[in-house]
């Protein structure tokens, strides 16, 4: 009888409903007996893994309260928690992390790979990351300089990484001095049509599909809309909302958190979807494709990896108002075929990202 793998996966924490999350049920669907650890959950996803037969453990951090706003309040206290958690009975620990998630005493016995979506922007792009908050930034340096410290630390101790992406590899490197292995997320296909057949057409709204965060970007689209007079429509919550409302005018929604359903009605009648920060992998860019629809991205980060210019989408190259109004211009003279959006969209397949990750986790056991 062969030897059963004992997997433990590990996750920043279980709020929000992103790129992240949906990778996360991937990786626990691949590893059935897989066990998940992560710093708080909410309700929903406590009964998302309940129903999926998932062992969850959370740390001590789920009995503060006001969880929702973790990220802001408790950021201090995220590597304590994740070093509090036994891996001793494990043969491997996958970390999806993002921020604090690879943050683990493990025993040498243990192998540790991180599936790095980038290493966190709050301490080491912290300019970025706090672009509409300098008095706060400044006020959480001493705190940050700290965390960036520990977080170069817990880097030394994992023995794999995997990069989501380019962007995310090349600040493996910079930050952490460690190779890392490509393995792109995956957008789901399969239950989307092929017969996408024809011209994308030009009749509907944008649509911008974002967490509602300054370094997002989210007001490029909005200004350059109400310039060119465009419809518009922004699904997606977060602190910058109320900023945000000040740009909008007449055509311009701000539709907030929609269901599964709900986003896919807006996928399907927009015209194309803007992308305005950089991304790590650009799992939206994906979800638009396989709709058949193009997308307008600023062109750096994980974008580039994911929109091939000119046929399933363009890129704007200046991450301001001017560059993006002028590449909405050239984009309505542009015709793009919604078959070649979606095939493109299948190059980043399920299959693929199972089969890759599977075969990278075995390998690296087998050798250690």
């Amino acid at each position: 009888m062969s030897y059963i793998m004992r997997v433990a996966v590990v996750h920043d924490s279980l709020i929000q409903k992103g790129g992240a999350e949906k990778l996360l049920s991937a990786i626990c669907r691949l590893w059935p007996g897989a066990v998940l650890f992560s710093s708080i959950a909410s309700n929903y996803w406590q009964n998302y893994y309940s129903k999926l037969g998932v062992e969850l453990h959370l740390s001590w951090m789920q009995k503060l309260p006001f969880k929702s706003l973790a990220e802001k309040i408790y950021f201090p206290f995220y590597s304590i928690a994740f070093s509090g958690f036994d891996f001793s009975d494990f043969d491997v620990v996958i970390s999806s992390s993002a921020r604090f998630a690879h943050h683990l005493i493990i025993p040498p016995s243990v192998l540790h790979i991180c599936y790095c979506n980038s290493p966190g922007r709050m301490f080491w792009q912290p300019h970025d990351y706090f672009q509409n908050r300098l008095l706060f930034r400044k006020l959480l340096t001493p705190w940050l300089s700290r965390l960036r410290i520990k977080d170069w630390v817990c880097s030394r101790l994992v023995d794999s990484y995997i990069a989501n992406a380019g962007w995310p590899q090349k600040r493996i490197h910079h930050f952490y001095k460690r190779s890392s292995r490509i393995i792109h997320p995956f957008v789901n296909v399969d239950s989307l049509s092929e017969h996408l057949d024809g011209i994308c057409p030009k009749d509907g709204p944008f649509l911008v599909v974002s967490r509602l965060v300054g370094w997002k970007r989210v007001d490029l689209a909005i200004k350059a809309c109400a310039i060119l007079n465009f419809p518009l429509v922004v699904v997606g919550d977060g602190p910058d909302r109320r900023r945000l409302e000040k740009y909008c005018s007449n055509g311009i929604l701000l539709a907030g958190r929609l269901t599964d359903s709900q986003l896919k009605a807006y996928y399907e009648s927009c015209r194309a979807v803007i992308i305005t920060q950089e991304e790590d992998f650009g799992l939206v860019s994906l979800e638009a494709q396989a709709h058949g629809k193009p997308v307008i991205a600023y062109g750096k980060g994980g974008s580039v990896e994911t929109v091939a210019e000119g046929e399933t989408g363009l890129f704007f190259k200046e991450q301001s108002v001017v560059s993006l109004v002028n590449t909405l211009k050239v984009f309505d003279g542009i015709q793009f075929l919604r078959q070649k959006c979606f095939a493109q969209a299948k190059n980043f397949s399920y299959q693929r990202f199972a089969k890759e990750l599977e075969e990278f986790v075995i390998k690296a056991w087998q050798k250690q």
